[in-house]
């Protein structure tokens, strides 16, 4: 019988960094030292699963054990305190291990039924669902299929007549036909930000607090080799809500709990012109006063439209650009824009009074020291006002993955940070290249005093001193970088 649910983002088995997992579509580690400040992207499946799984009766306690903090033996001391029936575990690639020792300890301290979601085990649903010690694997979207996975159980009846579930029948594994993408995003139910409370979730790209992740759509047209949730999660299909229940989804979080400034943590925003200009409009028309940021690709985009969304309360875009080679863009990322279009868009929206935040990332297979000297220049060549440079790496589903999977030896080095080169460069000389750009854009005399200008509150004051903590907290260990260029030993 089926009655006390968990919900787990589990724990990692890093003791010097912090896991960004559940929530995140790039799955990734941050220094231990910043535990107190680390951006953990806020966890919308579990949110929007535990609200249906309320409202159908279940007792439901969701625990996130990175942003407890809890570690491996807090985590294992939870199951045992509560017992519950059936245990909801979030996957992902560089956590996969802990993952299963979370299921086989889920099973040894509370004999619960073990459920496997998220994107790692979308793509190796038959093999994580063989373990011993699993029960059940959804492959994609799970918000609607975990619920029905209960009232299965509950009912006593077996897991055979639900979509996008792989389960073991008599030790047999048994994969069911493929669950179809939820048609209306709008059915399901706002995320239940006091089961999942948002107060754990600390927005990184935020301008002031309370902030609020919002998803006004998912999935997205384009095919960049590195994206992980359009083609595992959303099969690259796009679907998008109501604007008007978007903006009365903004409306409560004002209400409820005083938000100051959203995040649109849709895969892309602007995946027209005229999709972002409706959401302006019902900002404006409704005159909801609140800061708002954006995932934002840079072909479509106008003057205009910054214009626009600088009205309705926009604040900053974080801008995927990814590398300053127009070769790598092409052959190598499949991108689909042009550095004249990243170049017109950053003039554009800065001009509008936006801010923009450039993500870059290094070491795909073609990468030279040529390419990250192109990169650099770009970087300066147009001035963002933050950039997050990170190494690429293949998440098990993508393009990318395919091309190099036989080089695949250790699914830790799937964290963006502390993983291995796919190109001809050694790994020191890409992460010591990650740093030098780092220290190139930030550290100039002309950006520390506009950054010192720009302080007009506490919250500037302290997010500054968080981004100091952080260069400290690089540098320290690494030393100074060496000059893109320069040689290292293989």
């Amino acid at each position: 019988m089926i009655k006390k649910i968990l919900l787990l983002n589990g724990p990692d088995d890093r003791v010097d960094s912090v896991m960004i997992r559940s929530g995140d579509r790039w799955p990734h580690r941050l220094p231990r030292k910043l535990t107190r400040q680390v951006p953990h992207a806020y966890p919308f499946w579990f949110a929007q699963c535990g609200a249906l799984l309320k409202q159908q009766g279940y007792q439901l306690t969701y625990v996130d054990s990175i942003a407890e903090d809890l570690g491996i033996d807090g985590t294992v001391e939870r199951f045992a305190e509560m017992q519950p029936d059936m245990v909801v575990i979030a996957t992902s690639t560089p956590t996969i291990h802990t993952d299963l020792l979370m299921a086989r300890m889920a099973k040894e301290k509370a004999g619960a039924f073990t459920v496997l979601v998220d994107t790692h085990v979308t793509v190796f649903h038959q093999e994580l669902a063989a373990e011993p010690f699993v029960d059940a694997a959804v492959r994609g979207e799970f918000e609607t299929a975990v619920p029905e996975i209960a009232d299965a159980l509950a009912g006593g009846t077996d897991l055979s007549r639900i979509s996008g579930v792989t389960w073991k029948r008599d030790g047999v594994v048994v994969v069911n036909a493929d669950r179809p993408l939820l048609k209306d995003l709008d059915e399901l139910p706002w995320p239940d930000r006091d089961l999942v409370p948002a107060e754990q979730y600390i927005v990184g790209l935020r301008t002031q607090d309370p902030c609020f992740m919002v998803m006004a759509s998912r999935g997205c047209p384009f095919r960049c080799t590195f994206c992980l949730w359009v083609p595992v999660m959303f099969n690259n299909k796009v679907r998008f809500r109501d604007v008007e229940k978007v903006v009365d989804e903004i409306v409560h979080l004002k209400q409820r709990y005083n938000a100051r400034e959203v995040f649109f943590h849709d895969d892309t925003v602007n995946i027209t012109v005229r999709r972002v200009e409706e959401i302006c409009h019902a900002i404006l028309r409704r005159g909801v006063r609140i800061g708002w940021i954006a995932n934002f690709r840079a072909d479509q985009t106008t003057p205009e439209l910054f214009r626009l969304m600088r009205r309705a309360g926009c604040t900053k875009i974080l801008l995927g650009v990814e590398s300053g080679s127009q070769k790598l863009l092409d052959e190598t990322i499949d991108k689909e824009i042009t550095l004249r279009e990243v170049e017109d868009t950053i003039r554009w929206a800065k001009e509008a009074g936006i801010r923009v935040h450039c993500t870059y990332s290094l070491g795909a297979p073609g990468e030279t020291r040529q390419t990250l000297r192109e990169t650099l220049e770009f970087i300066k060549k147009t001035d963002p006002d933050d950039i997050q440079v990170s190494l690429m790496t293949p998440i098990p589903g993508t393009p990318f993955y395919e091309k190099v999977k036989h080089l695949v030896a250790d699914w830790h080095d799937f964290d963006g940070v502390s993983g291995r080169s796919w190109c001809d460069l050694p790994t020191a000389e890409l992460k010591n290249a990650m740093n030098r750009i780092y220290i190139e854009h930030y550290l100039t005399p002309r950006r520390v005093l506009k950054r010192l200008g720009r302080m007009r509150n506490l919250y500037d004051v302290k997010e500054n001193w968080r981004q100091f903590k952080a260069f400290i907290s690089r540098y320290a260990a690494t030393g100074f970088p060496r000059p893109i260029g320069t040689p290292f030993e293989t």
